[in-house]
């Protein structure tokens, strides 16, 4: 799950066959720094991306390793960013723009 709502303070991790949810990466200290849009990477390596929403990076969750990281250039806190992330057939992921002045690009081969 991507944090949204001010009550969530982690990423979480949900296995639909034990029902069983664990959280992800460390706790998040700012109430407001959330995230929109996850999506998965086409190499099944257990990655998926969220885009900021107020936060000021986007991040990746590496779902094997259970590790989270900030990337990409540090935006503006707040401000509503980016409100979808959708799989192009060329391999790259895409956030659509909310109040941000462009698109987001996410190359997922490469991280960044």
């Amino acid at each position: 799950g991507i944090p949204f709502a001010r009550s969530v303070k982690n990423f979480l991790e949900f296995d639909p066959e034990s029902r069983f949810a664990r959280a992800l990466g460390p706790e998040l200290t700012d109430a407001n720094a959330r995230y929109v849009g996850g999506s998965s990477s086409f190499g099944g390596d257990g990655k998926f991306f969220a885009l900021p929403c107020n936060a000021s990076h986007a991040v990746e969750v590496d779902t094997l390793k259970a590790q989270i990281r900030e990337f990409g250039q540090e935006l503006p806190f707040g401000g509503l960013k980016y409100q979808a992330l959708v799989a192009a057939p060329n391999g790259r992921l895409y956030g659509l723009p909310f109040n941000a002045p462009r698109f987001f690009e996410i190359n997922p081969c490469l991280g960044v």
